[in-house]
């Protein structure tokens, strides 16, 4: 931001360079960071619950009883916002101001809201971060316009192939997975609410969520996309279409996305925004003096966020970290066959008394995930073990694996120098850097327990390339998983995702 200048060329003149005193440089990444300091207040003004935005977007929520009520508080906190923009130098164009009424019948009459004395009436439908939301939240428009959007681009994938000519079918079926579904599916966690949902009158109850009409439109344009993949004929059945091409109907598309929607639910800090709108209510400090009927809390709508949130089982939710990167030096500089030979080189000249632990993870066929661990002292066996966990994936058996790995290397009687090796690259990376979210209390707590011994190390070792002691540890991990599975695991946060991409 210092020693800057500028020139202004017109035609083929061009003025000399002059020192710049203000301003940003054209691309600084420091230009929006100050933007969002500067509108910061913006966000405090009134209630804040009221008030929220994203880059230069601002929105205002009024809730009352009568859309006349929410109006003259929307014109209130617009006038509001006037008197501050003015006071820092700040304009707001009233032609991009948008106004909408939500309300769970259509109203008869809407009244307007006054944005500097410009009467703003409300519009059939308004953007927000690509969802398009009318007045009853039908997301009518939304669909219309994304799927109108996805039409497009079958009808030129349509046009390309035939019987004789065009793109392979495997080609084509990847077009439609990449530049088609997205389209359709686009803003799916927001507006799907599934096959059925809560009565509002009797919220115990469950019908039809009444949004057949939209995923038989939707359903359009993917059948004008399956016959893309596949030159069929019109009176193929729509069965045969689907198998045949390897795309879902809409339906099973949609349910997918809502599990994924899930899933991600799931990998949210607990202070995150969407996870304070799913947690249950506590139940308060019960006074006996008092009808127990009269203390217990309401209990809150089943919104279309808290039944996504409820398709997926309750897992360990990780914490939000800070952003840190891994050691310098890598994990694997070669082949597998030269990694391994390295380390048969390493392990003979390795010092004396060093404890080096070998941890792997195994997954059953059916489903079993363990994990086996040992402990070499100059070439001998000294302590080992395994043990099952509950639904998980072999990443979070390898990680508990090198954790409980360490905790027996540190109970040796001599403190002495530790390297845990194991074959997995990933959990590698985790433990020497940034922890994943799935299974991060084991990696936080391993990444501790190094730091306090001190002299720890992390070392990839090729798998399957006859090292004793990463087949011991394999060994180990396979027999654990005939073990029984513990009462009170939790599943792991990989092993909900892989879920979801099974039923995907």
């Amino acid at each position: 931001m210092h020693d800057r200048s500028a020139s202004v060329r017109y035609q083929d003149v061009t003025t000399p360079s002059s020192p710049l005193q203000c301003g940003l440089p054209q691309g600084s990444p420091a230009s929006p960071i100050l933007y969002l300091l500067y509108t910061e207040p913006i966000y405090r003004l009134r209630n804040p619950k009221e008030r929220f935005g994203y880059a230069d977007d601002t929105a205002i929520l009024c809730v009352g009883i009568t859309l006349e009520e929410t109006a003259r508080n929307a014109s209130r906190h617009v006038h509001e916002l006037m008197e501050w923009g003015t006071e820092n130098a700040i304009t707001f164009d009233p032609k991009k101001t948008e106004v909408m009424h939500f309300s769970r019948k259509e109203p008869e009459t809407v009244p307007p809201v006054f944005h500097d004395g410009v009467e703003k009436w409300p519009e059939s439908a308004v953007r927000w971060l690509g969802i398009w939301l009318d007045s009853t939240l039908a997301f009518k428009t939304h669909v219309e316009k994304w799927t109108a959007k996805a039409q497009r681009v079958a009808h030129h994938l349509k046009a390309m192939t035939s019987t004789n000519r065009g793109p392979l079918p495997s080609a084509v079926r990847r077009a439609v997975r990449a530049c088609i579904e997205p389209q359709l599916l686009f803003g799916a966690e927001a507006w799907y609410p599934g096959m059925t949902r809560p009565n509002w009158s009797q919220p115990t109850r469950e019908g039809p969520s009444g949004i057949m009409h939209l995923v038989r439109r939707m359903d359009k344009s993917l059948h004008t996309a399956v016959r893309a993949v596949l030159p069929i004929w019109k009176t193929t059945p729509l069965s045969t279409r689907h198998r045949e091409a390897g795309i879902p109907p809409v339906s099973q598309l949609l349910e997918s996305c809502r599990l994924r929607f899930a899933a991600r639910l799931r990998s949210l800090d607990k202070a995150h925004p969407l996870v304070v709108r799913t947690e249950p209510i506590r139940a308060p400090v019960i006074n006996r003096a008092i009808k127990l009927k009269y203390q217990l809390p309401r209990k809150p709508f089943r919104t279309r966020l808290r039944r996504a949130d409820e398709l997926l089982p309750r897992c360990a939710r990780p914490e939000l970290l800070p952003r840190r990167s891994a050691s310098d030096q890598a994990l694997q500089t070669a082949s597998k066959e030269e990694s391994a030979a390295n380390f048969r080189d390493w392990l003979r000249a390795v010092a004396p008394r060093t404890a080096v632990v070998y941890s792997d993870g195994s997954l059953s066929a059916e489903g079993a995930a363990g994990y086996g661990y040992a402990v070499h002292v100059d070439g001998l066996t000294v302590l080992s073990g395994n043990g099952r966990l509950g639904p998980a994936e072999v990443f979070d058996a390898e990680a508990k694996g090198a954790l409980e790995g360490l905790r027996a290397a540190l109970n040796l009687p001599v403190p002495r120098r530790i390297v845990v090796c194991l074959d997995n690259l990933a959990v590698a990376k985790c433990l020497r850097g940034m922890p994943s979210d799935s299974s991060q209390r084991e990696f936080l707590e391993f990444q501790a327990l190094a730091a306090e011994h001190g002299a720890t190390e992390i070392r990839w070792i090729p798998g399957h390339t006859n090292i004793p002691g990463n087949e011991q540890a394999d060994a180990l991990a396979k027999a654990s998983t005939s073990q029984p599975e513990p009462v009170d695991a939790l599943p792991t946060l990989a092993y909900l995702r892989s879920t979801t991409t099974m039923h995907g």
